[in-house]
């Protein structure tokens, strides 16, 4: 065979064309016979193929035995393994196979409950993913929320995060930090007049105040019921101007955005409302009675 040969093809079948070529071209065979012994040697160069199986091959029939193959688990397998497997598989009698492939299944389950729990509790740690020194404004803002929902332990890390993220600070983020506030359990009943009172907590709640109007519907009820249920029973006695405001701007912006808004939206909007004591006369209360009136009407 010329020399060279074996380094200018890629696989059997080329190496076989190129030399039958060579030979035609210096007169050894003639063009029948030279096509006859191509085709011969195609089909024997396809056998040898198969005998061997490469792997593409080993991948299907992976595939055919329902393992789930990713592609991070075709970058790294092991395919003298997997052949080594298969010939083992395909030469075990019916009961081995049938409990090999129970045991494959069975895997296949641990690592799905494995990776739904690490979706529940885990997935939002941002520890997992990230290496050295992380910033606020490293995250998207779907992140910065994750954050706060995951990793936001007491009021002070509230306060703390507030101020640290004013870079990226957007409505969201900032409901989620007032809703997270809201939930803590504080030492005594009367601990969340001592973190009203803080400065940091009016600038928090002003920020919020001013954009309302850009969070959806859903954001905006859950924030405005947990602001007015953490202010239920201070009821502006330790900052009576902040408690102004926020009666004023949770009125106005469910004025504005009633009629857009859902029956259980509409819920957690009037409970809020009580919880502010509003006066009877207020706009957002009487509107909020006029729409519990006409469905009342219409469900009758």
């Amino acid at each position: 065979m010329e020399s060279g040969l074996l380094n200018r093809s890629e696989n059997i079948s080329e190496v076989i064309k190129t030399a039958l070529t060579l030979a035609r071209s210096r007169g050894l065979l003639d063009g029948k016979k030279a096509q006859e012994s191509e085709q011969k040697s195609l089909v024997l160069a396809q056998e040898e193929q198969e005998e061997d199986p490469g792997e593409r091959q080993l991948v299907e029939i992976a595939k055919s035995m329902d393992l789930k193959l990713s592609k991070d688990d075709k970058e790294s397998l092991n395919f003298e393994r997997l052949k080594e497997f298969i010939d083992l598989f395909v030469k075990a009698d019916p009961g081995d196979r049938r409990r090999a492939l129970e045991t494959l299944t069975l895997v296949q389950q641990v690592r799905k409950y494995e990776e739904a729990l690490f979706d529940k509790y885990r997935n939002g740690d941002l520890t997992l993913r990230t290496k050295g020194r992380l910033q606020f404004k490293d995250l998207t803002e779907k992140e910065n929320v994750l954050y706060v929902k995951y990793n936001i332990g007491a009021p002070r890390d509230v306060f703390l995060m507030f101020k640290a993220a004013q870079e990226v600070m957007k409505p969201t983020i900032a409901a989620a930090l007032l809703q997270k506030l809201t939930t803590f359990r504080l030492p005594r009943w009367y601990s969340h007049l001592y973190v009203i009172a803080e400065r940091r907590y009016g600038g928090l709640i002003r920020y919020l105040l001013r954009a309302l109007s850009h969070l959806e519907n859903r954001d905006f009820t859950a924030t405005i019921w947990a602001l007015a249920k953490f202010h239920r029973f201070e009821q502006g006695v330790m900052r009576p101007k902040l408690f102004a405001q926020i009666k004023e701007s949770v009125a106005g912006e469910i004025v504005a955005r009633l009629p857009a808004m859902s029956p259980r939206e509409i819920s957690f909007a009037s409970e809020a409302l009580l919880y502010l004591r509003l006066d009877e006369s207020n706009p957002a209360m009487m509107a909020v009675k006029g729409w519990i009136t006409s469905a009342s009407q219409d469900i009758s």
